[in-house]
């Protein structure tokens, strides 16, 4: 599977948004570590993904 699979990525920011709500006395680098990126990355997912539901509404 290549690095960069939009796939791959994409099932893992569904996973880290789950984990980010059921674990929500985490800071963003804990969860980071949890997925193997940085805070800051954490932080971009889910602030993206506010911005597509308020979009859908």
């Amino acid at each position: 599977m290549a690095k960069y699979d939009s796939l791959r990525k994409t099932d893992r920011n569904k996973m880290l948004i789950d984990f980010a709500k059921s674990h929500g006395n985490l800071s963003q680098e804990e969860i980071g570590k949890q997925f193997n990126i940085s805070g800051s990355r954490v932080s971009r997912i889910l602030n993206g993904n506010r911005k597509a539901l308020t979009k859908v509404k």
